[in-house]
Formats: C-alpha cells, structure tokens, sequence
C-alpha cells in the first residue's frame, strides 16, 4: 500500500514542516516591506506578491520535472536542489 512507502512518511514530514515555516513567515512579510518601504509600500507589496505568484507558478513544472528526472534528489535532500538546478539539463540522462 502507498500509504506505507518509506518515502511517504518523509514527504509528511516535509510537509508539515514546510507548512509550519509558511505559516510563520507569510505574515511578516508584508508587515517588513510596509515598515520598511512607508510611502511606496503599494509598490513593493504588489511586487512582492508578483513574485510570490511566479513562484507558484513555475516552481510545481520546474520541480516536478526535476523530481521525475533526477532520481538522485530523492535520497540525496532538497536543500541541495537549488544548487542543483543551473545545472539539472546537463547532469541528467534520458535513458
């Protein structure tokens, strides 16, 4: 069954936590720019929500792509997909 797959418990963990650290960060985000940027905080708040929303939008196609073709990624970490990821193209095999 999936649910006992030894890979499932650690993408739990990984959730929650990744979860928990969203929860702790998102509203300090705006509450920063709009201490820091008084005047121009419109501005700042809409590009800092832009940017947010392209993460959203590219980061699922760019990691799951990763993830079906660097096999490796799975038992080596995440925190080393960022350094990774330049160099995914030329580091990866189709066969």
């Amino acid at each position: 069954m999936w649910t006992t797959h030894a890979t499932y418990a650690f993408l739990i963990v990984g959730m929650v936590v990744a979860t928990l650290g969203e929860m702790l960060i998102a509203p300090t985000v705006p509450a920063l720019i709009t201490a820091t940027a008084r005047q121009h905080a419109a501005f700042y708040l809409g590009v800092s929500g832009g940017i947010a929303s392209v993460g959203r939008l590219i980061g699922p196609v760019l990691f799951g792509t990763l993830f079906d073709h660097a096999a490796f990624l799975r038992f080596s970490g995440w925190p080393l997909a960022h350094v990774l990821v330049p160099s995914w193209p030329s580091s990866c095999s189709n066969g």
